[in-house]
């Protein structure tokens, strides 16, 4: 690109950038709050910490809440907070007994692999702080992501140099080792 165009391009840049900020600043209205234009909805959702993948003709959303995680279906991306099924409730004591967050639902070699976070209760009682947070997964029994799962074993990040870690499925999920159970890999 020569001078001319990239100075062009630098101009246009700063312009929206400085259009982009004067359009949600306070400054704009004077009144110190942010004009209502600025607030953004999720068009798909509510809820923390999403995972929406699709698999043939239907969108899957997987979601903590409730000390659980629950897997929705949909054949439409705007309206995929239905059918909801939970399909795990962590377990009353444990390594993974609180603090279930960011499900990510995942399908290798016809299975469904929901990795998750999850940690112990503070000796105190409460679920903070949360030093104790680990990585999990569950392990589908049959090729439906809201059917049955199992607790294979806690999934741990692994150098590649180890020798008994190795990569869990396909090419396509080569950056994804693991050390599970025996029986899952």
């Amino acid at each position: 690109m020569n001078r001319v165009r990239m100075h062009r391009v630098r101009s246009w840049a700063r312009a929206l950038s400085f259009t982009l900020v004067a359009a949600c600043s306070s400054a704009v209205n004077g009144t110190g709050v942010p004009p209502a234009t600025c607030t953004f909805k999720n068009p798909i959702a509510t809820g923390a910490d999403p995972w929406v993948t699709r698999d043939g003709s239907y969108y899957y959303l997987a979601e903590s809440r409730d000390n659980g995680i629950y897997i929705y279906k949909s054949t439409s991306l705007t309206s995929i907070k239905q059918n909801p099924v939970k399909v795990w409730t962590a377990p009353a004591t444990g390594w993974n007994e609180t603090n279930i967050w960011a499900p990510e639902l995942h399908h290798i070699n016809g299975l469904w692999y929901i990795y998750y976070a999850g940690g112990r209760r503070h000796p105190n009682g409460s679920d903070a702080p949360f030093t104790s947070q680990r990585a999990g997964v569950l392990q589908s029994v049959a090729d439906d992501p809201q059917g049955a799962v199992r607790l294979p074993g806690r999934s741990v990040a692994a150098r590649s140099s180890e020798p008994q870690s190795r990569p869990l499925a396909s090419r396509r999920h080569r950056s994804l080792i693991v050390r599970m159970a025996p029986s899952v890999v």
